[in-house]
């Protein structure tokens, strides 16, 4: 129950920061923007006070580790493999339209019977 109503507590400050944005239109742009980054990083705080706003946190530190794992490719080897998905890419649109173009034509001929 302390759950939900933190959870509750958290949607309610970021709904009262983009209210703040539009009921202070007078003020300066800047001030506005901080006031909506305050009310989320508020909110974020309240929501790490519960178990899924903890369990959230842990997921993330969990992906950020295994991202750091991840063997990148080299800039070389990078740039040849974009070079074949663009060359595949070209010669498989290259295919369908040589495809279409034939089953439009024989289609065409067959329904107008100027074949």
């Amino acid at each position: 129950m302390r759950d939900k109503g933190l959870i509750l507590l958290a949607v309610l400050i970021v709904l009262a920061g983009i209210a703040g944005y539009y009921y202070f239109d007078q003020m300066l742009l800047i001030w506005r923007i901080l006031g909506v980054i305050a009310s989320l990083a508020i909110a974020a705080f309240v929501m790490l006070q519960t178990e899924t706003g903890q369990n959230v946190l842990g997921f993330s530190t969990k992906a950020i580790s295994e991202g750091k794992k991840v063997v990148w490719p080299a800039r070389r080897e990078a740039t040849q493999i974009t070079g074949v998905v663009i060359l595949g890419a070209i010669l498989s649109g290259l295919f369908i339209w040589a495809a279409d173009s034939i089953i439009f034509k024989a289609v065409y001929d067959w329904v107008l019977g100027t074949v």
